[in-house]
């Protein structure tokens, strides 16, 4: 994509570029589009420190829809003296139910809650396995620790 290239620090973070399987998405106010990809921040972002500079950073999911299917993902931003450094971004999964506040920040860590289906239910069968991923930044990269 053009625009700001991934991990440049930015002054909003919903302004960045943040890398998804090795493909920079350019966000412009949350959103980016192109053709029928439509990749967009979903709900509201979680504030706290994560590399423990005393700093507030962010974290949010993403929705990405590819024209049939919707996947959310799970990003992070930096915040410097000069703006947000974008991190990359991690598939959470499709056809899941995020929880109300389905991100937050604690100790440093990004928690993300949502319920899932067991393994070969049909997709016509509601999300009812709760589940919570827990994430990192280290030197700028977002990574899952557990």
């Amino acid at each position: 994509t053009t625009g700001v290239p991934a991990g440049t620090t930015v002054k909003d973070f919903r302004d960045g570029s943040y890398t998804i399987e090795g493909v920079a998405y350019q966000l412009k106010g949350g959103v980016y589009t192109s053709g029928q990809t439509v990749l967009r921040i979903y709900g509201t972002e979680a504030v706290g420190d994560l590399n423990k500079d005393s700093i507030q950073d962010v974290a949010f999911i993403l929705s990405k829809f590819d024209g049939s299917s919707t996947f959310y993902l799970v990003a992070a931003a930096i915040k410097t003296n000069n703006g947000y450094r974008p991190s990359n971004g991690l598939l959470l999964g499709s056809g899941m139910e995020l929880k109300a506040q389905p991100i937050s920040i604690g100790a440093s860590e990004i928690v993300v809650n949502y319920d899932t289906r067991k393994f070969g239910e049909p997709l016509s069968t509601p999300p009812s396995v709760p589940v919570s991923k827990y994430f990192h930044v280290v030197g700028g990269t977002l990574t899952q620790l557990r």
